[in-house]
């Protein structure tokens, strides 16, 4: 709720500079043009333009309704902040039972993010790079890890879902190549692990 409210029921403010300025330039360009295309050298005037721009065509579908109207569109593109902020929560709860915590762990994590100065900041913004990537990252990161009794039908599709999370997250910022490497290891160590009654029993 916390996350939600200034997307539901404020929308975007116009304070938070970095969605208006910055990451909204480009999904509108291509609203503008009908076209989904790199940059040109005229408009690579921001960071962001040396990126690969995923998660940008995902602001631009969000923006779609309205790409006549800026604070419409901005507006309706806020709505993509919740929708990252779900995948997060949803990998939480996977990753937790996956890792057989007990119940009531998550209320260290939620006294943090509720406690965080950042949070008011963040939740007014849709910032499609930075959230988009974290909520692809740690959605692949909670495929990536083995569940107790799991059957090589759901590791194999759970491996594909965790590739595809993390292409999506390069896509989004080169950045992720780190992370990406280790979810890569994880699946792999769980691709050569024995599955359960494999072995002899005496």
């Amino acid at each position: 709720m916390v996350w939600a409210w200034p997307h539901l029921f404020e929308a975007t403010r116009l304070w938070i500079w970095d969605d208006y300025t910055y990451h909204m330039i480009y999904p509108a360009l291509w609203l503008r043009d009908h076209a989904i295309a790199a940059p040109s050298p005229s408009h690579a005037f921001t960071m962001q333009a040396w990126y690969p721009l995923a998660a940008s065509a995902v602001a631009a579908w969000f923006m779609l309704p309205f790409d006549g109207a800026r604070g419409e569109a901005l507006a309706w593109v806020s709505l993509t902040g919740p929708l990252y902020a779900a995948m997060v929560a949803a990998g939480a709860a996977a990753l937790l039972g996956r890792l057989g915590c007990r119940p009531g762990s998550w209320a260290p994590a939620v006294v943090l993010f509720l406690t965080s100065e950042r949070i008011g900041i963040m939740a007014s913004s849709f910032s499609d790079a930075d959230l988009a990537q974290a909520a692809a990252l740690f959605a692949a990161f909670a495929f990536a890890i083995p569940r107790d009794g799991e059957r090589l039908r759901d590791a194999t599709a759970e491996a594909w879902y965790a590739g595809l999370l993390t292409g999506i997250a390069l896509g989004i910022k080169i950045s992720a190549a780190v992370p990406a490497l280790i979810i890569l290891a994880i699946s792999a160590l769980r691709a050569a692990a024995p599955a359960p009654g494999s072995g002899s029993a005496r």
